[in-house]
């Protein structure tokens, strides 16, 4: 995760300093500004945490009893940070463990994590670069409205293509993650649930 993080982040702000006069903000809000991001964390949060760009920007703070079982956007981005320094001293110290992020980042998304990691085709094969042209061709429209519009309305639209680029980058980065390249994940889903190996392997004997 933390590699996508970084990723993101360098590219944005490479886009600041050569076309600064349309890339003004480090942070990028979603809709009910209480929440807001770099681009780095956007790529991060999208296709993992997020099934779309919208439910990105439209989601809301639960004040219900609900609130346990919401996305913890702040516990995820710290988790996002620990996992940076833990790279860091690997490098520096050559450390060898790793600590596995994988309960963290579920008990921080409980709605959204198991499910995006068990229906996660698109992040595979050729498939994500099919996702990547679909999203980013949405965030260039959204940034030529954004162009033809004026006042918050201008803002508002762009501030969605950004987050939808954001999104379609997700799927870019997939396109060179070294497990994702060779491996069928479509395939292999109809393969185990042809074979009932989920359950199968369950009711082995240990």
């Amino acid at each position: 995760m933390v590699s996508i993080v970084v990723v993101g982040d360098t590219a944005y702000r490479d886009l600041q300093e050569r076309f600064g006069t349309y890339i003004l903000t480090d942070k990028i809000k979603r809709a009910d500004g209480k929440i807001d991001f770099t681009y780095g964390e956007l790529v991060a949060f999208s296709g993992d945490f997020y099934p779309d760009p919208i439910a990105i920007y439209n989601e809301t703070v639960h004040t219900s009893w609900l609130k346990p079982l919401s996305n913890n956007v702040a516990k995820a981005k710290t988790l996002f940070a620990g996992e940076e320094e833990d790279v860091k001293a690997q490098i520096s110290q050559g450390r060898l463990d790793y600590r596995d992020y994988n309960m963290r980042y579920l008990a921080a998304f409980p709605m959204n994590y198991l499910e995006m990691a068990q229906n996660n085709i698109e992040h595979f094969g050729w498939h994500n670069l099919k996702t990547y042209v679909r999203y980013h061709t949405d965030a260039i429209n959204l940034a030529l409205t954004a162009h033809a519009s004026s006042g918050d309305q201008k803002a508002d639209l762009f501030n969605q293509a950004i987050i939808t680029n954001a999104f379609a980058d997700h799927f870019l980065t997939d396109a060179f993650a070294a497990g994702h390249l060779r491996i069928p994940r479509a395939e292999s889903l109809k393969w185990g649930i042809k074979n009932a190996a989920i359950v199968k392997g369950m009711g082995a004997p240990r």
